[in-house]
């Protein structure tokens, strides 16, 4: 799974960890559950906007003031693989990566593009493709690229080990 494709939702910049999901839903363990209370705190209609297999392209700093995996959940909840930023809050990066959510560090002119239109990003050569063209960001090593590929890093751990 070098490629993730689908439709695309640009969000406002600045979006923090509890604008994504609010923390006062870390209990919560039911996936669909917790995808429903994704962006519930943001007024322009995104939570109506999320399809699976969407990928999310973001501002800077997403995720501020990350505590705990519960944004990250909620993106993985609801379908979403793969948020593309100018940079991300590093928690907030470290714990994505750590639970399988492709997160991109690239500047991609969101104003060629409407939301819903199809982009496909390419985890090993660094490359994002939409209808207008084609941008680069720092290709995926080959662990990251395992880690993102087998749903987070325990499962991947568990793989090398052999105790799938």
């Amino acid at each position: 799974m070098n490629d993730i494709k689908g439709s695309f939702i640009a969000i406002k910049d600045t979006v923090t960890a509890d604008m994504i999901c609010s923390s006062k839903h870390q209990n919560e363990h039911d996936p669909a559950r917790l995808a429903e209370h994704l962006f519930e705190n943001l007024d322009n209609g995104v939570p109506e906007k999320i399809a699976p297999a969407s990928i999310l392209i973001v501002g800077d700093s997403f995720g501020r003031g990350m505590v705990g995996d519960v944004p990250v959940r909620a993106l993985l909840a609801a379908g979403i693989k793969c948020v593309i930023g100018v940079n991300f809050e590093r928690g907030f990066y470290r714990t994505g990566i750590n639970g399988g959510l492709a997160l991109v560090e690239a500047d991609l002119l969101a104003g060629q593009l409407s939301n819903g239109d199809s982009i496909a990003v390419n985890l090993a050569e660094g490359t994002i493709t939409y209808a207008g063209g084609e941008t680069t960001f720092a290709p995926y090593p080959k662990s990251v690229r395992q880690i993102i590929e087998t749903g987070g890093l325990v499962p991947a751990v568990k793989t090398q080990l052999g105790k799938t």
